[in-house]
C-alpha cells in the first residue's frame, strides 16, 4: 500500500506508513530494507534531498555493501541537487573502490558523467573539462537526453561551440531552451532572435510551467545582452514567478538582486532621458504615476523600485515599496515574484529583518497559507508598530490574522482585543474587515475568543444589518460549543432585529439555522413551529421541499434523542 500512495504522489501518508511499521534492521532484514526503498523513493519525489543524505548517513549496522549501494547511489543523485560536490564525489569514490567488483559498463557510465557535475558544483572547472574530454572519448553519445546533460556541461565550463556541436539543430521542444542558450553565447544567433523565440515558447499556453521558466530565463539573458532593460525585466519577472527552485539552473543564475538590478537600470535610463535627480522622491513618484497612467507598466514599477531604494525620505521609500508590491501582486504569480524580490535578494535583502515591515507581513500572510510556519514565525519578529504610511486600524487587523493562522492565536487575540476596545464605533468598512478576522477564529476552535469580541463589537455598530451579522456569527460560536439553547436565541434576535416581517435571505437562513438549533436542544415544538412559520413565507419549491423534509425529520426523532 505505501508504494502504491507513493506512485499515486501521497508522499508524506506513505511516510507516515514507513515510520509505523518499518521494523528494526536487526530483528527483520529484508523488511527493513524493503520498508527504506519506499522511504527513499517517497522523499526523492518530494525532492526531499537534505533527508536522503541525512538518513543514508545513519544506516544500520550489518548493512552489506550490496544492500548499501542502492541507498547510497540515492543520496549522490540527493548531493548532486543540493550542489555538494564534494559531497556526491566522496560517496562515488566508495561506489567505485569498495566494491567486490567492478560496476557494469552503463553504471560505470552514469557514475563518471555524475563526477564531471560533481567538479561543476564544486566550481573545479577545468577537473570538469579534463573529465569530460575522456567522458567523450571512452563513449559514444547518441542518446539525445545524455547530450543535454553533456552540452549543459561545455556551457557551464565556458565552450559553447562545443555544445552546439552535441545538440545539433534538432534538439526537440525540451531542449530547445538549452540550444537556443548555446547559439546566443556562441553568438551564431542574434539575441532579438532567441529573444522572440524563446519568449513566443514560453507564452505558449501548452508549455509546461518548468520549461516555460527554462525558456523566459534564456529570453532574460538574450535581452540583457542586447540591453534591452524593458524585456529583460518581463522575461525576469515570468521567469522568477514560474521557476520550482532560484536559480532554476547554474545556467540560468537569475535570483531577486538580477531583478532589482533590471529595475535599477531601466528606471534610471528613463529617468535621464527626462532629467530626474535620485533623491527628488516627489518627482519619482509622479513619473511612476504617469508611467502608470500610460499604461508603461514596466517602467512604473522600474521607478518605484528606485524609489523605495533611493528615497531621501521614509516616506518616500515606504510609497515604492507598496506601490511595487501592489504591482507585483498582480502580476501573474504576483505571490511567488513578491517572495522571490524580497526573500531570495541576498544583496539588496540578506536577512528577514532587512526587508520592509510592511512587505514582511504579506510575505508572512503567505508563509501561513501554504503551512511554511517557522518562516511566518521569522518575518513576524518585531513587527508590533504599523511602519509610516500604513493605516494602523488594517495593521493590526493584518497582523492579527497571522498571528491567528501562525499559531499564535492569543497574541492575534490580544490585539484585537485591545483593538476593539480602543474603538469609540465601527463604520461599514471597518466592520467588515474585523469580521475576517474573527471568521479566522473561529476557522481556529477558538470560539470563546471569538464570542468575547463579538459582544464587544456589537453595541459599537452604526449598521443594523452589520448587527443582524454578529449575531449570526456569535450564534454560530455557540453553536460549535454545543451550546444550542443560546445559539437559537441568537439566530432568532439576528432574524428579527429589523422587525417581524424580515423573510428575506438574511432572515431565512437565520430562522432554519435556529430551528436546527432547537430541534438539537430538545425544543421540538419550538423547531417546528419556527419551520412553519417559515414555510408560509417561501415559495421556491426546492427550499420548501427542504423545509418539509426536515420538519417530518423531527416529528420522527425519538424523545431521548430531542432532549439533546
Amino acid at each position: 500500500m505505501a508504494r502504491a500512495f507513493v506512485a499515486s504522489g501521497a508522499c508524506t501518508l506513505a511516510l507516515r506508513l514507513v515510520d509505523t511499521y518499518q521494523p528494526s534492521y536487526s530483528r527483520a532484514p529484508q523488511d527493513w530494507l524493503s520498508w527504506e526503498r519506499v522511504r527513499m523513493n517517497a522523499l526523492a519525489q518530494q525532492h526531499a534531498w537534505a533527508a536522503i543524505v541525512a538518513r543514508q548517513a545513519v544506516e544500520p549496522q550489518g548493512l552489506s555493501f550490496v544492500q548499501r549501494e542502492p541507498f547510497m547511489i540515492d543520496a549522490v543523485h540527493a548531493e548532486l541537487a543540493l550542489g555538494h560536490g564534494d559531497g556526491a564525489r566522496k560517496l562515488l569514490r566508495t561506489l567505485l573502490w569498495s566494491g567486490k567488483q567492478l560496476p557494469d559498463a552503463s553504471q560505470l557510465r552514469t557514475w563518471r558523467r555524475w563526477l564531471i557535475e560533481s567538479y561543476l558544483d564544486s566550481n573545479q572547472l577545468d577537473d570538469a573539462r579534463l573529465a569530460l574530454l575522456n567522458y567523450q572519448l571512452d563513449y559514444p553519445t547518441e542518446n539525445v537526453a545524455e547530450r543535454a546533460v553533456l552540452a549543459r556541461v561545455w556551457l557551464r565550463v565556458g565552450e559553447p561551440r562545443r555544445a552546439l556541436e552535441l545538440l545539433g539543430s534538432k534538439v526537440g521542444s525540451a531542449n530547445d531552451w538549452l540550444y537556443w542558450l548555446a547559439a546566443l553565447r556562441a553568438g551564431t544567433m542574434p539575441p532579438a532572435t532567441v529573444y522572440t523565440l524563446a519568449a513566443k515558447a514560453a507564452a505558449d499556453a501548452k508549455t509546461a510551467p518548468q520549461r516555460s521558466a527554462q525558456l523566459w530565463g534564456v529570453a532574460a539573458a538574450a535581452a540583457k545582452r542586447a540591453h534591452s532593460w524593458r524585456k529583460v525585466i518581463i522575461a525576469l519577472e515570468h521567469y522568477l514567478a514560474l521557476a520550482p527552485r532560484v536559480p532554476l539552473t547554474p545556467l540560468l543564475a537569475f535570483d531577486g538582486d538580477t531583478l532589482w538590478r533590471a529595475y535599477r537600470t531601466l528606471a534610471i535610463e528613463a529617468g535621464n532621458r527626462a532629467r530626474l535627480l535620485i533623491g527628488d522622491d516627489h518627482a519619482w513618484e509622479a513619473a511612476a504615476r504617469k508611467a502608470r497612467k500610460a499604461h508603461h507598466s514596466v517602467l512604473a514599477r522600474a521607478d518605484d523600485a528606485l524609489l523605495s531604494e533611493t528615497g531621501q525620505s521614509l516616506a518616500g521609500q515606504a510609497t515604492g515599496y507598496r506601490d511595487l508590491a501592489t504591482a507585483v501582486l498582480g502580476l501573474p504569480g504576483g505571490h511567488r515574484l513578491l517572495d522571490r524580490l524580497f526573500l531570495q535578494a541576498p544583496k539588496r535583502f540578506p536577512a528577514h529583518t532587512d526587508v520592509p515591515a510592511g512587505i514582511r507581513l504579506v510575505l508572512a500572510h503567505d508563509a501561513v497559507n501554504r503551512g511554511d510556519l517557522p518562516l511566518a514565525a521569522q518575518l513576524m519578529a518585531g513587527l508590533d508598530a504599523p511602519p509610516p504610511g500604513e493605516n494602523p486600524y488594517r495593521w493590526v487587523l493584518r497582523l492579527s490574522r497571522v498571528l491567528i493562522l501562525g499559531g499564535k492565536s492569543q497574541a492575534g487575540i490580544e490585539r484585537l482585543q485591545t483593538l476593539v476596545a480602543n474603538q469609540t464605533s465601527f463604520d461599514q468598512s471597518q466592520a467588515s474587515e474585523l469580521m475576517q478576522v474573527l471568521f479566522d477564529l473561529q476557522s481556529q476552535h477558538k470560539n470563546q475568543a471569538a464570542i468575547a469580541l463579538f459582544k464587544a463589537v456589537y453595541p459599537k455598530l452604526k449598521s443594523v444589518r452589520q448587527q443582524r451579522e454578529v449575531l449570526f456569527w456569535e450564534a454560530q460560536s455557540y453553536a460549535a460549543q454545543g451550546h444550542e439553547a443560546h445559539a437559537a436565541s441568537l439566530y432568532m434576535q439576528s432574524a428579527l432585529l429589523t422587525g417581524r416581517n424580515t423573510y428575506g435571505p438574511w432572515g431565512a437562513s437565520a430562522r432554519w439555522n435556529a430551528a436546527v438549533a432547537l430541534s438539537k436542544a430538545g425544543m421540538r415544538a419550538d423547531a417546528r413551529r419556527v419551520l412553519e412559520n417559515l414555510l408560509t413565507h417561501t415559495t421556491a419549491p426546492q427550499r420548501r421541499h427542504v423545509i418539509e423534509r426536515k420538519l417530518a425529520q423531527i416529528a420522527r426523532m425519538p424523545p431521548k434523542a430531542a432532549a439533546r
